[in-house]
């Protein structure tokens, strides 16, 4: 990766992640943001999948 991209992900990338206990927690999680009720919106890439 030269260096104007790598400068640019940071400057204007993000991503969130969360730990979570188990496999099924992780799909009630993802089913909750796909149906739009997650409290921080819907992500901006890929919105619904």
């Amino acid at each position: 990766m030269d260096a104007y991209v790598r400068r640019y992900i940071h400057e204007n990338l993000s991503y969130r992640f969360m730990m979570l206990p188990d496999g099924a927690a992780a799909y009630t999680l993802e089913t909750v943001i796909k149906s739009g009720r997650w409290e921080y919106g819907r992500p901006l890439l890929n919105p619904g999948r």
